[in-house]
């Protein structure tokens, strides 16, 4: 009984604002309305590396962007980051990924590299390939420095096919996009 009382007036964890984030939140009061023509809204196609499928244990190892506006990819709108991870793997287990261990190594603290994505991002809507993990290790991690998680809506491409092939419309006939 006395451990239920405890719990209920537990503190909540305390949140320790980076200087980036109230730029990042406020960022989301200008998001487009369902009237917004999809050309005008802005995309991010993101992926992760990590050190392993485990986003409470694991690492980001690398995070890359890209940019769509106007249903164009603008490759000068891109963002690489390689992150530090003195204790991840071996050089055969990134060799998966293709990244050497030097570069893991020699990479921005991941403070840096979650304020340089967030600062990327902003407000638009995240595009990936079973993006639900993406998500997982960027918020286990902002939880980790912040208290905090992301704001973006999502778009998983995994679940858009599977959305398209069960209604056997061509790729090029859909207008749908679901968004989380």
């Amino acid at each position: 009984m006395a451990n239920f009382i405890s719990n209920i007036f537990k503190k909540k964890q305390e949140v320790n604002l980076p200087d980036w984030w109230p730029v990042y939140e406020q960022s989301f009061k200008a998001v487009p309305s369902k009237a917004t023509p999809l050309e005008e809204v802005k995309f991010v196609v993101f992926d992760t590396e990590t050190s392993g499928l485990n986003h409470k244990k694991d690492h980001i190892i690398q995070i890359g962007a890209v940019s769509v506006k106007n249903f164009q990819l603008d490759l000068q709108d891109s963002l690489e980051i390689i992150i530090k991870q003195p204790e991840v793997g071996t050089e055969n287990e990134l060799a998966v990924h293709g990244i050497r261990k030097t570069r893991v190594e020699n990479g921005i603290e991941e403070e840096l590299a979650l304020e340089r994505f967030f600062n990327y991002v902003g407000n638009s809507i995240l595009v990936g390939h079973h993006i639900a993990f993406d998500i997982a290790i960027i918020n286990f991690a902002l939880k980790k420095y912040y208290g905090l998680k992301l704001l973006n809506k999502t778009i998983d491409t995994a679940n858009l096919t599977q959305r398209l092939e069960k209604h056997r419309l061509p790729h090029s006939q859909s207008r749908r996009i679901f968004i989380r």
